[in-house]
């Protein structure tokens, strides 16, 4: 893939061998580093197809919403009672025209299935992977 305005490509696979570890690694924290790769670059792409194709606005709003639902993930919070993220969730949504809902709408659903490729491409590179190395066992599931 071509750099991006002057920045690095997306990813790029210098090291097979590195590559190959990650993707036959045990160690959750490496293994999942393809993974994560490839969920950032779907993003950034989904990011730079809303900014073109609906404008900064929309994408400022989905942003908004993709961080904070992020905080309160990272804050593991799970009753929405008194909740100041669900809060400001709230007031980045509220009036919002109904297309304009519908779009925010849509491009979370776009991500989320952006999402499920990725791991399912991640699944199928590892059962991949470890098939290159018969002597270890099988992975689970």
């Amino acid at each position: 893939m071509e750099a991006r305005e002057g920045r690095a490509p997306l990813w790029a696979a210098e090291d097979q061998a590195a590559r190959l570890a990650e993707l036959t690694s045990d160690n959750p924290e490496v293994k999942e580093r393809p993974l994560r790769r490839d969920v950032r670059s779907l993003g950034w792409l989904l990011g730079e197809t809303l900014k073109e194709q609906a404008g900064a606005g929309l994408y400022d709003v989905v942003e908004e919403v993709r961080l904070l639902a992020i905080e309160r993930r990272e804050a593991h919070r799970a009753e929405p009672a008194d909740d100041p993220v669900l809060d400001r969730v709230e007031q980045a949504l509220d009036g919002l025209p109904v297309p304009e809902a519908y779009r925010v709408a849509k491009a979370f659903a776009a991500d989320f299935e952006l999402t499920n490729l990725a791991e399912t491409n991640h699944r199928k590179r590892r059962r991949r992977a470890a098939a290159l190395r018969p002597e270890r066992p099988a992975p689970p599931g």
